[in-house]
């Protein structure tokens, strides 16, 4: 057997292993077979154990399409990605002119790692302090070797992972955060948000209003109400050399 045909192999095993028994009980040799050629074999097996619906559209992990969401696919690292390309306005302070959001969807289809067991080892030797007491008596205590305990790693379950991610993006200082929480970073010259700044910060108002209501309260910032004078049918090039985070 061909040092692919044994990933193919192993990677069967694991997905019998982490499926159901029922899953299990329905893989054939004759699916095996027709599967080891495939580029994505766990997603072939997939494919034959449940069979698109009538009418579904599937992308190459085997999962089906996010409708009205523009697809992207990294083929070569077994990634797909989906872009809300419907923005949306953000309340941010009590103010919708300065925040816009949009959102997307990564597929992954990750191999499994098994775990591994922990173990304990010894350092150096036990040692042996001896001392009189007296009249030809000698007394020995031996203090043994330190050992230390190295605790196992989990294993990484194999299969499709997916992750939603809101990107929030800051118009006035081009910067963008992800999922409401972490470091504000820098927007690229061609990247998603890039794109979607260029054509948006100048017309925010005509966005619909997002549903994201966790920092609406408080009362606006100057910045807020420069952004609100400032972004309304602006030049991207005059924004970023004015205003963007340096």
């Amino acid at each position: 057997m061909k040092a692919g045909q044994l990933l193919r192999a192993w990677v069967l095993l694991i997905f019998i292993a982490l499926g159901s028994n029922s899953h299990a009980q329905q893989v054939t040799e004759d699916m095996r077979k027709a599967c080891l050629p495939a580029a994505d074999f766990e997603g072939c097996i997939r494919s034959f154990i449940n069979p698109p619906s009538a009418g579904e559209e599937y992308d190459f992990l085997g999962m089906p399409k996010i409708k009205e969401w523009t697809m992207v696919e990294n083929r070569p690292d077994n990634i797909v990605y989906y872009v809300n390309e419907k923005l949306t306005k953000v309340n941010v302070r009590s103010v919708f002119g300065r925040y816009i959001a949009y959102e997307y969807v990564v597929r992954r289809n990750q191999q499994a790692t098994p775990g591994s067991a922990g173990y304990s080892m010894t350092i150096g030797s036990a040692t042996t302090n001896c001392y009189g007491l007296g009249y030809g008596v000698v007394n020995c205590t031996t203090i043994p070797a330190p050992t230390i305990t190295i605790p196992g790693s989990a294993g990484t379950p194999g299969g499709i992972m997916q992750k939603r991610v809101v990107i929030l993006i800051d118009c006035l200082e081009r910067t963008e955060q992800r999922n409401g929480g972490g470091k504000w970073e820098g927007i690229g010259q061609d990247d998603y948000s890039a794109l979607f700044a260029n054509k948006w910060c100048g017309k925010i108002a005509e966005l619909p209003e997002s549903k994201m209501k966790n920092y609406a309260s408080g009362p606006p910032n100057s910045k807020d109400i420069l952004a609100t004078k400032v972004l309304p049918g602006s030049d991207p090039e005059l924004i970023r050399k004015n205003y963007a985070a340096k």
